[in-house]
């Protein structure tokens, strides 16, 4: 038989209160798939990294409190679209500048680029 995993979740992908993302009105709200839901508007959005590295991180160092994602991916680009300068990296900059104005700091990028480059 073929098993169609539309819909579904993993429990890695799983919220909670101690993750947060930055929505596209640059307020901080509790994280939950599809994480570009409100960024990527174009296209339909599907589980990504960001929850399974959140909730890794998390569960390696409980002490962190809080993790806070700041999704940029806008699907079907290619990786010279985001080169310093151009619309889409200005705009992930923004997002990123605008999560450090509560304090935050960035530790990490998580980066997947898909075939449009292949």
């Amino acid at each position: 038989g073929v098993t169609t995993w539309d819909g579904v979740v993993p429990p890695e992908c799983n919220p909670s209160s101690s993750i947060m993302k930055l929505n596209a009105h640059l307020k901080w709200v509790e994280a939950h798939e599809p994480l570009h839901q409100d960024i990527d508007t174009l296209k339909t959005n599907g589980v990504g990294p960001g929850m399974v590295f959140a909730n890794s991180v998390l569960e390696k160092n409980s002490q962190l409190g809080l993790v806070g994602l700041v999704p940029c991916a806008i699907g079907g680009t290619n990786i010279s679209e985001w080169e310093k300068g151009k619309v889409l990296y200005n705009h992930m900059m923004k997002r990123v500048k605008a999560s450090l104005n509560d304090g935050g700091s960035v530790r990490a990028l998580l980066w997947f680029q898909g075939e449009s480059d292949t």
